[in-house]
């Protein structure tokens, strides 16, 4: 069986940094890095993702996007995802969930 890699990406500095104090936040990211093994890419946004065919895979960005490519999978990526924080790059990934954020609930029901 492979293992699987999670990455975490969000725009925040921590997980859930919106709802919790700081200190609940980083507690959150700590013990999902050490109990789960998932990778934290805080203060990111992902801003586009593409299917890799196999001709396509393993390749560098598009010349002059300045993006640095990110990828620990062993075999072949199936999507590349772009992120841009304090610097443009890329993340290549077999799967990927992109919740909704930002997103108030109404309460008022």
């Amino acid at each position: 069986a492979r293992g699987l890699k999670v990455s975490q990406v969000y725009a925040e500095s921590a997980p859930l940094s919106r709802e919790l104090p700081e200190y609940l936040s980083r507690e959150i990211q700590e013990r999902l890095r050490v109990m789960a093994g998932v990778q934290s890419l805080p203060e990111r946004l992902v801003t586009a993702f593409q299917p890799l065919y196999p001709d396509e895979r393993q390749n560098e960005p598009e010349a002059g996007s300045g993006a640095e490519v990110k990828t620990d999978i062993e075999e072949d990526p199936a999507m590349r995802l772009t992120l841009v924080g304090r610097r443009r790059e890329s993340v290549d990934c077999d799967y990927a969930v992109l919740p909704s954020t930002h997103v108030d609930p109404a309460l008022d029901v």
